[in-house]
């Protein structure tokens, strides 16, 4: 068996840590014993109008993930205390995610810093929605 294609490294290698693990295993504590919702439910962001969690080893979209509240991807702490991690559907994350890198990626095309506050606080106003005099972007093409 040729040796050439090897598994590509983690794009994350803090999420393989002994203390990513421990900090999520603490959320998860936490979720259970509380019955703390999907954390995005209280936006009304959870694609799943905050039903419980698949606590079973499946990776499906029901199934329990922590979201950092401060997102790595804005300069968050790859591991952060627990304090800053909350449960979420792994679909209702990975969502989220995708949401907030198509506006990082629409500012840079329009040529703007982009401010993921500024974002948060427009999305959480307007539920997603363009507000008045702001542009609307299409997001499909007509073929």
């Amino acid at each position: 068996m040729s040796t050439w294609r090897t598994v590509p490294p983690s794009r994350d290698p803090a999420r393989g840590t002994a203390a990513y693990k421990a900090a999520m295993k603490e959320v998860a504590k936490r979720a259970m014993a509380t019955g703390e919702p999907c954390w995005f439910a209280q936006y009304g962001r959870c694609n799943f109008d905050g039903a419980p969690f698949d606590w079973g080893p499946s990776r499906g979209p029901l199934s329990f993930t922590t979201h950092h509240v401060e997102r790595c991807m804005d300069g968050g702490d790859a591991i952060p205390n627990s304090d800053k991690l909350v449960p979420s559907h792994r679909s209702c994350n990975s969502s989220d995610g995708l949401r907030a890198q198509n506006a990082r990626r629409a500012a840079e095309r329009r040529g703007e810093p982009y401010d993921p506050d500024e974002q948060a606080v427009i999305e959480a106003l307007s539920d997603g929605l363009p507000r008045p005099g702001m542009p609307v972007q299409n997001t499909s093409r007509d073929w």
